[in-house]
């Protein structure tokens, strides 16, 4: 069995090293008490800026988007009818589902995030 080296496996490896081991050191994916660590300066942000997205029309049509407002939210059956509102009136487009079933290296690191921490990745 080789491992996978495709630019989004490399990606995927880059996003979670530090991240898992960030998670491991403030109490693990379950911890004890609830409460939140602040982590800063985990990545760069020029990398992070530099990652590609599956936003706009690089998205797959199976991850929906929603478009919000005032915690009005709408959706739309189809990307042209998406696309016509957004033009219509231009708002904060929610990607809703950005995970396991979006593709490219978000997928990688959530399958890799919910075996590592054994539970499903919401």
């Amino acid at each position: 069995m080789t491992a996978e080296t495709t630019p989004d496996a490399t990606i995927a490896a880059e996003f979670v090293g530090p991240l898992w081991t960030a998670i491991r050191s403030a109490d693990g994916p379950r911890p004890a008490k609830d409460h939140h660590h602040l982590i800063r300066g985990l990545f760069d942000a020029a990398w992070l800026g530099s990652l590609p997205l599956l936003v706009g029309k690089d998205r797959s049509e199976k991850q929906s988007v929603a478009l919000g407002s005032a915690m009005q939210f709408e959706r739309h059956p189809t990307s042209e009818a998406l696309d016509g509102a957004y033009a219509a009136r231009p708002r904060t487009r929610i990607y809703e589902g950005y995970d396991a079933r979006t593709g490219g290296w978000p997928a990688m690191v959530t399958r890799i995030l919910m075996r590592l921490a054994d539970c499903r990745v919401v």
